[in-house]
Protein backbone atom coordinates (compact mmCIF):
# COMPACT_ATOMS: atom_id res chain seq x y z
CA UNK A 1 0.00 0.00 0.00
CA UNK A 2 1.82 3.00 -0.89
CA UNK A 3 1.14 5.95 1.76
CA UNK A 4 3.14 8.44 3.42
CA UNK A 5 2.86 8.11 7.25
CA UNK A 6 4.75 10.81 9.85
CA UNK A 7 5.41 9.14 13.63
CA UNK A 8 6.13 12.20 15.96
CA UNK A 9 8.05 11.05 18.96
CA UNK A 10 11.03 11.74 21.08
CA UNK A 11 12.80 8.48 20.94
CA UNK A 12 12.70 5.91 17.70
CA UNK A 13 11.34 2.76 19.39
CA UNK A 14 8.40 2.78 16.65
CA UNK A 15 9.82 3.78 13.40
CA UNK A 16 11.54 -0.45 13.46
CA UNK A 17 8.22 -1.88 14.16
CA UNK A 18 6.49 0.27 11.56
CA UNK A 19 9.37 -0.28 8.33
CA UNK A 20 9.31 -4.34 9.04
CA UNK A 21 5.08 -4.51 9.46
CA UNK A 22 4.75 -1.80 6.54
CA UNK A 23 7.21 -1.84 3.95
CA UNK A 24 5.57 -0.72 1.31
CA UNK A 25 4.86 2.70 3.13
CA UNK A 26 7.24 5.61 3.26
CA UNK A 27 7.92 6.56 6.28
CA UNK A 28 9.14 9.87 8.15
CA UNK A 29 9.60 11.54 11.53
CA UNK A 30 9.62 14.35 13.75
CA UNK A 31 11.22 14.18 17.19
CA UNK A 32 8.99 17.40 18.36
CA UNK A 33 5.05 18.49 17.58
CA UNK A 34 6.78 21.81 16.57
CA UNK A 35 8.51 20.65 13.45
CA UNK A 36 5.58 18.13 12.50
CA UNK A 37 3.87 21.06 12.09
CA UNK A 38 6.62 22.75 10.25
CA UNK A 39 6.76 19.72 7.56
CA UNK A 40 2.47 20.33 7.24
CA UNK A 41 3.21 23.79 6.71
CA UNK A 42 5.79 23.30 4.26
CA UNK A 43 3.02 21.27 1.91
CA UNK A 44 4.37 17.57 3.08
CA UNK A 45 1.03 15.48 3.04
CA UNK A 46 0.99 12.67 4.90
CA UNK A 47 -1.81 10.18 4.73
CA UNK A 48 -1.10 8.68 8.97
CA UNK A 49 0.42 10.85 11.25
CA UNK A 50 1.68 8.74 14.57
CA UNK A 51 2.33 10.77 17.50
CA UNK A 52 2.47 10.27 21.04
CA UNK A 53 -0.03 12.23 23.58
CA UNK A 54 2.40 13.81 25.37
CA UNK A 55 5.32 14.92 23.62
CA UNK A 56 7.22 18.23 23.65
CA UNK A 57 6.90 21.52 22.03
CA UNK A 58 3.25 21.12 21.76
CA UNK A 59 1.42 18.08 22.77
CA UNK A 60 -0.88 15.72 20.67
CA UNK A 61 -4.43 17.26 20.66
CA UNK A 62 -2.70 20.53 19.95
CA UNK A 63 -1.28 18.71 17.00
CA UNK A 64 -4.10 16.82 16.13
CA UNK A 65 -6.00 20.48 16.28
CA UNK A 66 -3.50 22.13 13.60
CA UNK A 67 -3.83 18.55 11.71
CA UNK A 68 -7.99 18.94 11.22
CA UNK A 69 -7.43 22.76 9.71
CA UNK A 70 -5.67 21.75 6.62
CA UNK A 71 -6.70 21.20 3.44
CA UNK A 72 -5.25 17.68 3.14
CA UNK A 73 -6.77 15.20 5.15
CA UNK A 74 -4.46 13.07 7.24
CA UNK A 75 -5.93 10.57 9.98
CA UNK A 76 -3.98 11.08 13.21
CA UNK A 77 -3.31 7.56 16.00
CA UNK A 78 -2.63 9.00 19.05
CA UNK A 79 -0.27 7.18 21.70
CA UNK A 80 -1.33 7.22 25.43
CA UNK A 81 -0.48 5.73 28.91
CA UNK A 82 -2.75 4.10 30.92
CA UNK A 83 -3.19 7.45 32.71
CA UNK A 84 -4.04 9.53 29.56
CA UNK A 85 -7.65 8.10 28.68
CA UNK A 86 -9.31 10.89 29.43
CA UNK A 87 -7.05 12.98 26.70
CA UNK A 88 -7.46 10.21 24.54
CA UNK A 89 -11.41 10.51 25.54
CA UNK A 90 -10.75 13.99 24.38
CA UNK A 91 -8.75 13.70 21.22
CA UNK A 92 -11.54 11.09 20.10
CA UNK A 93 -14.34 13.50 19.95
CA UNK A 94 -11.89 15.72 17.78
CA UNK A 95 -11.61 13.48 15.30
CA UNK A 96 -8.81 11.41 15.84
CA UNK A 97 -8.55 7.95 13.94
CA UNK A 98 -8.19 5.66 16.80
CA UNK A 99 -5.67 5.70 19.90
CA UNK A 100 -2.86 2.80 21.18
CA UNK A 101 -1.95 2.26 24.74
CA UNK A 102 1.38 1.67 25.86
CA UNK A 103 3.00 -0.63 25.53
CA UNK A 104 2.32 -0.83 22.09
CA UNK A 105 1.49 -4.10 20.57
CA UNK A 106 3.05 -4.11 16.81
CA UNK A 107 0.55 -6.26 15.16
CA UNK A 108 -2.36 -3.99 16.51
CA UNK A 109 -0.36 -0.76 15.80
CA UNK A 110 -0.05 -2.49 12.11
CA UNK A 111 -3.38 -3.12 11.81
CA UNK A 112 -4.87 0.58 12.98
CA UNK A 113 -2.18 2.50 10.30
CA UNK A 114 -3.65 0.19 7.48
CA UNK A 115 -6.99 1.19 8.36
CA UNK A 116 -6.50 4.18 9.06
CA UNK A 117 -4.18 4.59 5.61
CA UNK A 118 -7.45 3.37 3.44
CA UNK A 119 -10.15 6.01 5.74
CA UNK A 120 -7.42 9.22 4.66
CA UNK A 121 -7.45 8.16 1.01
CA UNK A 122 -10.63 8.06 1.05
CA UNK A 123 -11.17 11.19 2.73
CA UNK A 124 -8.51 12.78 0.27
CA UNK A 125 -10.90 11.48 -2.78
CA UNK A 126 -13.17 14.65 -4.21
CA UNK A 127 -15.86 12.15 -5.70
CA UNK A 128 -15.87 10.16 -2.44
CA UNK A 129 -19.63 11.28 -1.80
CA UNK A 130 -20.48 11.69 2.01
CA UNK A 131 -17.50 12.42 4.48
CA UNK A 132 -15.85 15.23 3.06
CA UNK A 133 -18.93 16.47 0.40
CA UNK A 134 -18.78 19.92 -1.35
CA UNK A 135 -22.09 19.43 -2.69
CA UNK A 136 -23.50 20.03 0.91
CA UNK A 137 -23.71 24.11 0.61
CA UNK A 138 -26.95 25.03 0.99
CA UNK A 139 -29.57 27.71 -1.21
CA UNK A 140 -31.27 29.66 1.16
CA UNK A 141 -32.12 33.21 -0.52
CA UNK A 142 -35.40 32.27 0.62
CA UNK A 143 -36.27 33.64 4.77
CA UNK A 144 -37.76 30.03 5.43
CA UNK A 145 -34.15 28.68 4.44
CA UNK A 146 -32.17 31.38 6.20
CA UNK A 147 -33.86 30.07 9.32
CA UNK A 148 -33.10 26.05 8.25
CA UNK A 149 -29.50 26.81 7.99
CA UNK A 150 -29.31 28.51 11.35
CA UNK A 151 -30.07 25.68 12.62
CA UNK A 152 -27.98 23.36 10.83
CA UNK A 153 -25.48 25.45 12.35
CA UNK A 154 -27.06 24.67 16.03
CA UNK A 155 -27.25 21.03 15.17
CA UNK A 156 -23.34 21.08 13.75
CA UNK A 157 -22.12 22.60 17.01
CA UNK A 158 -24.74 20.06 19.65
CA UNK A 159 -22.93 17.19 18.17
CA UNK A 160 -24.21 14.58 21.09
CA UNK A 161 -27.72 15.28 20.68
CA UNK A 162 -30.44 13.13 18.11
CA UNK A 163 -31.83 15.31 14.94
CA UNK A 164 -34.92 14.21 13.81
CA UNK A 165 -35.39 16.18 10.67
CA UNK A 166 -39.15 16.35 9.14
CA UNK A 167 -40.60 17.61 5.59
CA UNK A 168 -42.46 16.39 2.52
CA UNK A 169 -40.82 13.88 -0.09
CA UNK A 170 -38.04 15.16 -2.15
CA UNK A 171 -37.33 18.24 0.04
CA UNK A 172 -33.77 16.87 0.45
CA UNK A 173 -33.92 14.97 4.10
CA UNK A 174 -30.53 13.72 3.89
CA UNK A 175 -28.92 16.38 1.53
CA UNK A 176 -29.64 18.48 5.21
CA UNK A 177 -28.63 15.38 7.55
CA UNK A 178 -25.55 15.61 5.55
CA UNK A 179 -24.59 19.35 5.62
CA UNK A 180 -25.29 18.82 9.69
CA UNK A 181 -22.52 16.06 9.55
CA UNK A 182 -20.07 18.08 7.25
CA UNK A 183 -20.12 20.99 9.80
CA UNK A 184 -19.65 19.19 12.39
CA UNK A 185 -17.07 18.32 14.38
CA UNK A 186 -17.92 14.69 13.34
CA UNK A 187 -16.78 15.40 9.38
CA UNK A 188 -14.24 13.77 9.00
CA UNK A 189 -15.81 10.55 10.43
CA UNK A 190 -18.21 8.43 8.84
CA UNK A 191 -22.07 8.99 7.83
CA UNK A 192 -24.02 5.84 7.61
CA UNK A 193 -27.25 6.52 6.35
CA UNK A 194 -30.40 3.02 7.05
CA UNK A 195 -33.29 2.95 5.21
CA UNK A 196 -35.72 2.33 8.14
CA UNK A 197 -38.18 0.16 6.11
CA UNK A 198 -36.06 -2.92 5.78
CA UNK A 199 -35.23 -2.60 9.25
CA UNK A 200 -36.18 -5.48 11.19
CA UNK A 201 -36.59 -6.01 15.07
CA UNK A 202 -33.62 -8.01 14.75
CA UNK A 203 -31.10 -5.71 13.12
CA UNK A 204 -31.30 -2.88 15.50
CA UNK A 205 -30.15 -5.31 18.10
CA UNK A 206 -27.08 -3.08 19.81
CA UNK A 207 -25.00 -6.22 19.94
CA UNK A 208 -25.99 -7.53 16.30
CA UNK A 209 -25.32 -3.85 14.90
CA UNK A 210 -21.58 -4.75 15.42
CA UNK A 211 -21.81 -7.26 12.27
CA UNK A 212 -22.79 -6.51 9.05
CA UNK A 213 -26.36 -5.29 8.39
CA UNK A 214 -28.06 -5.44 4.79
CA UNK A 215 -29.92 -1.86 5.01
CA UNK A 216 -26.60 -0.24 4.98
CA UNK A 217 -26.71 1.79 1.78
CA UNK A 218 -22.47 2.11 1.66
CA UNK A 219 -21.06 -0.61 -0.34
CA UNK A 220 -18.54 -1.23 2.70
CA UNK A 221 -17.66 -5.15 2.65
CA UNK A 222 -19.15 -7.40 5.57
CA UNK A 223 -15.94 -7.47 7.58
CA UNK A 224 -16.95 -4.68 9.93
CA UNK A 225 -20.58 -4.42 11.52
CA UNK A 226 -22.35 -0.58 11.25
CA UNK A 227 -20.93 0.12 14.86
CA UNK A 228 -17.52 -0.56 13.98
CA UNK A 229 -17.84 1.84 11.19
CA UNK A 230 -19.49 4.76 13.02
CA UNK A 231 -16.06 5.48 15.02
CA UNK A 232 -17.82 8.93 16.69
CA UNK A 233 -19.34 9.24 13.17
CA UNK A 234 -23.10 10.57 12.70
CA UNK A 235 -25.68 7.16 12.04
CA UNK A 236 -28.73 8.48 9.65
CA UNK A 237 -32.15 6.93 10.24
CA UNK A 238 -34.18 7.68 7.01
CA UNK A 239 -37.75 6.97 7.34
CA UNK A 240 -38.16 6.40 10.82
CA UNK A 241 -42.05 6.58 10.94
CA UNK A 242 -42.00 3.26 8.76
CA UNK A 243 -40.26 1.04 11.70
CA UNK A 244 -42.73 -1.70 12.78
CA UNK A 245 -43.61 -1.37 16.59
CA UNK A 246 -41.24 -3.90 16.80
CA UNK A 247 -38.42 -2.35 15.15
CA UNK A 248 -39.41 1.40 17.31
CA UNK A 249 -39.08 -0.88 20.65
CA UNK A 250 -35.51 -2.38 19.75
CA UNK A 251 -34.54 1.14 18.05
CA UNK A 252 -35.43 2.54 21.92
CA UNK A 253 -33.54 0.32 23.12
CA UNK A 254 -30.67 1.02 20.82
CA UNK A 255 -30.78 4.79 22.25
CA UNK A 256 -30.89 3.79 25.52
CA UNK A 257 -27.35 1.93 25.08
CA UNK A 258 -25.67 4.60 23.04
CA UNK A 259 -26.47 6.62 26.01
CA UNK A 260 -24.53 4.43 28.11
CA UNK A 261 -21.37 5.94 26.56
CA UNK A 262 -20.92 9.04 26.74
CA UNK A 263 -17.01 8.82 25.86
CA UNK A 264 -15.89 8.09 29.23
CA UNK A 265 -14.59 4.69 28.11
CA UNK A 266 -12.92 5.16 24.78
CA UNK A 267 -12.64 1.65 23.65
CA UNK A 268 -16.73 1.86 23.88
CA UNK A 269 -16.27 4.32 20.77
CA UNK A 270 -17.29 1.83 18.26
CA UNK A 271 -20.79 2.08 20.23
CA UNK A 272 -20.86 6.25 20.20
CA UNK A 273 -22.17 7.98 17.27
CA UNK A 274 -24.22 10.85 16.34
CA UNK A 275 -28.54 9.82 15.69
CA UNK A 276 -29.91 11.56 13.14
CA UNK A 277 -33.43 10.61 11.80
CA UNK A 278 -36.20 11.46 8.79
CA UNK A 279 -39.53 11.69 8.65
CA UNK A 280 -42.43 12.39 6.23
CA UNK A 281 -45.04 12.08 8.62
CA UNK A 282 -46.38 14.21 11.37
CA UNK A 283 -44.66 11.86 14.18
CA UNK A 284 -46.07 13.80 16.84
CA UNK A 285 -49.31 13.11 15.77
CA UNK A 286 -48.93 9.53 14.97
CA UNK A 287 -47.44 9.29 18.54
CA UNK A 288 -50.49 10.84 19.77
CA UNK A 289 -52.52 8.58 17.66
CA UNK A 290 -50.70 5.82 18.94
CA UNK A 291 -49.25 5.08 15.25
CA UNK A 292 -45.28 5.32 16.49
CA UNK A 293 -44.13 5.01 19.88
CA UNK A 294 -43.79 8.29 22.00
CA UNK A 295 -40.92 6.94 24.05
CA UNK A 296 -39.19 6.57 21.13
CA UNK A 297 -40.45 10.00 19.37
CA UNK A 298 -39.33 12.24 22.29
CA UNK A 299 -36.17 10.67 22.07
CA UNK A 300 -35.24 11.56 18.66
CA UNK A 301 -36.86 14.84 18.67
CA UNK A 302 -34.39 16.74 21.03
CA UNK A 303 -33.14 18.76 17.89
CA UNK A 304 -36.16 19.14 15.77
CA UNK A 305 -35.33 20.54 11.97
CA UNK A 306 -38.55 21.56 10.04
CA UNK A 307 -37.66 21.38 5.86
CA UNK A 308 -40.27 23.58 4.20
CA UNK A 309 -41.82 22.64 0.74
CA UNK A 310 -40.41 23.98 -2.54
CA UNK A 311 -44.25 25.84 -2.42
CA UNK A 312 -42.73 27.33 0.78
CA UNK A 313 -39.60 28.56 -0.59
CA UNK A 314 -40.58 29.87 -4.13
CA UNK A 315 -37.70 32.34 -3.89
CA UNK A 316 -34.93 29.49 -3.95
CA UNK A 317 -36.68 28.37 -7.37
CA UNK A 318 -34.24 30.26 -9.75
CA UNK A 319 -30.91 29.76 -7.75
CA UNK A 320 -32.03 25.63 -7.46
CA UNK A 321 -33.01 25.75 -11.12
CA UNK A 322 -29.45 27.02 -12.69
CA UNK A 323 -27.76 24.98 -10.00
CA UNK A 324 -29.14 21.90 -11.14
CA UNK A 325 -29.02 22.63 -14.56
CA UNK A 326 -24.75 23.01 -13.96
CA UNK A 327 -25.15 20.11 -12.42
CA UNK A 328 -26.77 18.14 -15.10
CA UNK A 329 -23.76 18.98 -18.01
CA UNK A 330 -26.20 20.55 -19.96
CA UNK A 331 -24.66 24.27 -19.41
CA UNK A 332 -22.81 24.38 -22.42
CA UNK A 333 -25.89 23.65 -24.19
CA UNK A 334 -28.32 26.11 -22.56
CA UNK A 335 -27.08 29.30 -21.65
CA UNK A 336 -30.14 30.48 -19.48
CA UNK A 337 -33.75 30.13 -18.34
CA UNK A 338 -36.53 32.29 -19.68
CA UNK A 339 -38.76 34.93 -17.77
CA UNK A 340 -41.77 32.94 -18.80
CA UNK A 341 -40.46 29.68 -17.76
CA UNK A 342 -39.58 31.15 -14.24
CA UNK A 343 -42.78 32.31 -14.03
CA UNK A 344 -44.13 28.84 -14.42
CA UNK A 345 -41.74 27.40 -11.97
CA UNK A 346 -42.92 29.39 -9.33
CA UNK A 347 -46.56 28.90 -10.18
CA UNK A 348 -46.58 25.11 -9.92
CA UNK A 349 -47.36 23.03 -7.24
CA UNK A 350 -44.24 21.07 -6.80
CA UNK A 351 -45.76 18.04 -5.30
CA UNK A 352 -42.39 15.94 -5.62
CA UNK A 353 -40.58 19.24 -4.15
CA UNK A 354 -36.84 19.74 -5.10
CA UNK A 355 -36.42 16.58 -6.42
CA UNK A 356 -39.20 17.14 -9.19
CA UNK A 357 -37.40 20.67 -9.81
CA UNK A 358 -34.28 18.86 -10.52
CA UNK A 359 -35.89 15.96 -12.44
CA UNK A 360 -38.14 19.07 -14.59
CA UNK A 361 -34.65 20.76 -15.62
CA UNK A 362 -32.92 17.82 -16.38
CA UNK A 363 -35.46 17.04 -18.65
CA UNK A 364 -36.06 20.17 -19.90
CA UNK A 365 -32.61 20.88 -20.61
CA UNK A 366 -32.88 17.37 -22.66
CA UNK A 367 -35.44 18.23 -24.89
CA UNK A 368 -34.65 21.77 -25.68
CA UNK A 369 -34.17 22.69 -29.19
CA UNK A 370 -32.33 25.96 -28.44
CA UNK A 371 -29.83 27.62 -26.43
CA UNK A 372 -32.66 28.80 -23.57
CA UNK A 373 -35.11 26.62 -21.38
CA UNK A 374 -38.54 28.38 -22.33
CA UNK A 375 -42.19 27.64 -20.74
CA UNK A 376 -42.82 25.48 -23.76
CA UNK A 377 -40.03 22.44 -22.94
CA UNK A 378 -41.27 22.42 -19.13
CA UNK A 379 -42.99 19.13 -18.61
CA UNK A 380 -45.39 20.73 -16.13
CA UNK A 381 -48.99 19.90 -17.26
CA UNK A 382 -50.51 20.01 -14.15
CA UNK A 383 -50.86 21.36 -10.34
CA UNK A 384 -50.14 24.71 -11.03
CA UNK A 385 -50.36 26.18 -7.66
CA UNK A 386 -53.21 28.46 -6.48
CA UNK A 387 -52.46 31.72 -4.36
CA UNK A 388 -54.78 31.67 -1.03
CA UNK A 389 -55.40 35.24 -2.23
CA UNK A 390 -56.31 33.92 -5.95
CA UNK A 391 -57.83 36.96 -7.58
CA UNK A 392 -60.44 35.74 -9.56
CA UNK A 393 -60.30 38.43 -11.96
CA UNK A 394 -56.92 38.55 -12.62
CA UNK A 395 -57.45 34.98 -13.71
CA UNK A 396 -59.35 35.21 -16.57
CA UNK A 397 -57.74 38.43 -17.69
CA UNK A 398 -54.66 36.15 -18.03
CA UNK A 399 -53.27 35.36 -21.60
CA UNK A 400 -50.18 34.27 -20.63
CA UNK A 401 -51.57 30.62 -20.16
CA UNK A 402 -51.86 27.69 -22.22
CA UNK A 403 -55.20 26.38 -22.66
CA UNK A 404 -54.41 23.22 -20.64
CA UNK A 405 -52.53 25.04 -17.70
CA UNK A 406 -55.78 27.23 -17.65
CA UNK A 407 -58.14 24.50 -16.82
CA UNK A 408 -55.73 22.72 -14.74
CA UNK A 409 -55.88 26.22 -12.43
CA UNK A 410 -59.23 26.40 -13.32
CA UNK A 411 -59.82 23.01 -11.53
CA UNK A 412 -56.89 24.18 -8.94
CA UNK A 413 -59.49 27.06 -8.31
CA UNK A 414 -62.79 25.12 -8.05
CA UNK A 415 -60.89 22.90 -5.17
CA UNK A 416 -59.85 25.81 -3.09
CA UNK A 417 -63.33 27.84 -3.20
CA UNK A 418 -64.77 24.11 -2.71
CA UNK A 419 -62.74 22.93 0.56
CA UNK A 420 -62.94 26.56 1.96
CA UNK A 421 -66.62 26.13 1.94
CA UNK A 422 -66.45 22.75 3.54
CA UNK A 423 -64.17 23.65 5.95
CA UNK A 424 -66.79 26.52 6.51
CA UNK A 425 -69.51 24.12 7.03
CA UNK A 426 -68.49 21.71 9.22
CA UNK A 427 -67.04 24.92 11.50
CA UNK A 428 -63.52 23.37 11.26
CA UNK A 429 -64.45 19.82 12.40
CA UNK A 430 -61.96 17.87 10.24
CA UNK A 431 -63.38 14.49 10.81
CA UNK A 432 -67.02 15.67 9.77
CA UNK A 433 -65.63 17.35 6.72
CA UNK A 434 -63.56 14.18 5.47
CA UNK A 435 -66.84 12.24 5.49
CA UNK A 436 -68.69 14.41 4.17
CA UNK A 437 -65.90 14.45 0.80
CA UNK A 438 -65.43 10.88 0.55
CA UNK A 439 -61.71 10.96 1.87
CA UNK A 440 -59.58 9.68 4.67
CA UNK A 441 -58.79 12.67 7.47
CA UNK A 442 -55.25 12.21 7.36
CA UNK A 443 -55.87 12.43 3.47
CA UNK A 444 -57.73 15.85 3.63
CA UNK A 445 -54.98 17.26 6.12
CA UNK A 446 -52.59 17.02 3.52
CA UNK A 447 -54.77 18.84 1.00
CA UNK A 448 -56.07 21.93 3.23
CA UNK A 449 -52.40 22.22 4.03
CA UNK A 450 -51.34 22.36 0.29
CA UNK A 451 -54.16 25.26 0.04
CA UNK A 452 -53.73 27.04 3.03
CA UNK A 453 -56.80 26.68 4.74
CA UNK A 454 -56.60 26.09 8.42
CA UNK A 455 -59.41 24.64 9.97
CA UNK A 456 -58.16 25.99 13.36
CA UNK A 457 -58.88 29.28 12.11
CA UNK A 458 -62.36 28.72 11.33
CA UNK A 459 -62.97 27.29 14.61
CA UNK A 460 -61.36 30.03 16.14
CA UNK A 461 -63.76 32.41 14.36
CA UNK A 462 -66.98 30.93 15.78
Amino acid sequence: MNANILVVEDVRTLLEPLKKTLEDCNLYSAKTGLQAVKLVENGEQYDVIVSDLRISGIDGLELLDFVRRQDYYSEMILLTAHGTVESAVKAMKMGAFDYIEKPVNPLELRETVRNAVVAAKRKNDPVFFGLRSPSTSLICESSVMKHVNSQIEKAANSYNLNVLISGETGTGKEFIARAIHDRSIQRYKSFVPLKCYSLSPEALNFDKLRIANEALDSEEGSKYGLLDKMNFGTLFLDNVSLLSPEAQISLAGFLDKIAEYPFETIKSHEASCRIIAATNEDLLESSESGKFSKELFFRLNVLPIRIPSLRERVDDIEKLAYTFLDHSGMRSKIERISDDAFALLKSYDWPGNVRELRNCIESAASFSESREITAKDLPLTKNICVSAKFDETDFFERSDLTYHQAMELGREYTAQRYLSQLIKSTLGNVSKAAKIAGIERASLHRVLKRYGIDPNQERISR
